[in-house]
């Protein structure tokens, strides 16, 4: 069996392509997972089944506990350690398996794109004195004011968090990770923005496989 051993620094970069990489090998697997989350929900996103026919199948705590799942085996890919917090916000923790333990990640999850994202969700992230934060945001749940696309929902998030994180100055890297709640190609449509403390700015990240979404 091979044994991963963690990486010095924890590469933005290099976490999304992985992570985009895992999730689309998942969602295409109808063994796994999120490949029956995918089976069963498909058809209902593209309004090719009628809610009557889903009724009680979707909840948002079966696509967190799913992307928990997921997330755990990329830990491992990583040689991390993973858990929650034990808050009942149940926020994921990646550390390092040394002694003492280091936070290598904190990945923070919102289920709805409202102002409780910048003012409860993002000071969290910053703060979390992980060497990576991320948050994940699905920005056309509900759709911003002004917006019609979730392109245009994603460039007004992107915007806000930007601005807020000017005014944080986060003390190490952030990534913003993104996808439309109707999301269901393959490959997926995953966008992430990573911090650029100099430029104070958010900058699209491209993985080594494929370009990410103009956002």
């Amino acid at each position: 069996m091979a044994i991963s051993f963690p990486s010095d620094t924890l590469s933005p970069t290099e976490w999304f392509t992985r992570f985009r990489e895992r999730y689309d090998l998942a969602a295409s697997d109808p063994a796994s997972e999120l490949g029956v989350f995918y089976h069963r929900h498909v058809d209902f996103a593209r309004g090719e089944r009628s809610e009557a026919e889903l009724l009680g199948e979707y909840s948002t705590s079966e696509w967190n506990q799913i992307m928990s799942g997921l997330l755990g085996d990329l830990a491992r890919d990583f040689g991390f350690y993973q858990t929650t917090d034990p808050s009942p916000r149940q926020d994921i923790l990646w550390f390092r398996p040394v002694e003492p333990m280091k936070l290598a990640a904190l990945i923070v999850q919102e289920d709805q794109a409202t102002e409780a994202v910048t003012e409860q969700e993002l000071p969290l992230v910053v703060r979390g004195g992980a060497e990576l934060g991320i948050l994940v945001l699905y920005p056309d749940y509900p759709m911003p004011d002004g917006a019609r696309t979730l392109e245009e929902a994603t460039d007004v998030w992107k915007r806000k968090i930007e601005s807020e994180l000017a005014r944080h100055r986060p003390p190490s890297d952030f990534l913003l990770l993104t996808l439309g709640t109707n999301s269901w190609e393959l490959p997926s449509r995953w966008q992430a923005f990573a911090w650029d403390s100099a430029g104070h700015r958010l900058h699209p990240l491209v993985d080594r496989d494929r370009p990410s979404t103009p956002g």
